[in-house]
């Protein structure tokens, strides 16, 4: 049971780091995001100090709130991300991903049900989005304790979003779980 929770959260973070510059597009302002860099906060204290410069003098920068709060995610420091994902959402609350990064943040900042909460709201605006039905069935499975539900969210990103990087783990995790059914 801990190697699945320790594979799954591994999983987790790997695809959520392969999802969020991809799907970012053009949200990854600076060209070379943080996890690329891999100097954490201090190692980037010029693009961090850009950046909140941008913030102070337009405080509805979308972007640079982004960015920001990458930036804090990649550091580890997933209160301050969501803080920054809280902020870029009151510019752009319909963003799907955004929402998806800030219930990430949440959770690992260990607020599990302000973190399904906005997940809740992210699958609102796009019941297909990959990312929220892959976090929100790990979080279902790790903790609540709800197999069923798991699965069906799963089953769904499977049906839904065939070309999902990790589709591979997903069918496998979820032949998993099926045989362990009582």
């Amino acid at each position: 049971y801990l190697l699945l929770v320790v594979g799954f959260l591994l999983g987790f973070l790997l695809t959520y780091l392969w999802v969020r510059d991809r799907d970012l597009g053009p949200i990854v302002i600076r060209g070379v995001p943080a996890a690329v860099t891999g100097a954490g906060p201090s190692g980037n204290a010029g693009l961090i100090a850009q950046l909140e410069e941008d913030v102070e003098n337009d405080p509805g920068n979308f972007q640079s709130l982004v960015e920001l709060g990458n930036l804090n995610f990649d550091s580890e420091n997933f209160s301050g991300a969501a803080d920054y994902y809280a902020k870029a959402l009151r510019v752009r609350p319909q963003n799907s991903n955004v929402r998806t990064y800030l219930g990430t943040a949440l959770y690992y900042s260990n607020r599990v049900d302000a973190a399904v909460a906005e997940f809740e709201k992210s699958l609102a605006i796009d019941p297909d989005h990959p990312q929220t039905l892959f976090s929100m069935g790990v979080i279902l499975l790790k903790e609540r304790n709800d197999r069923q539900g798991a699965i069906q969210l799963w089953e769904h990103l499977i049906e839904a979003n065939p070309g999902y990087p990790q589709i591979g783990m997903v069918r496998e995790e979820i032949a998993r779980l099926k045989e362990r059914e009582p």
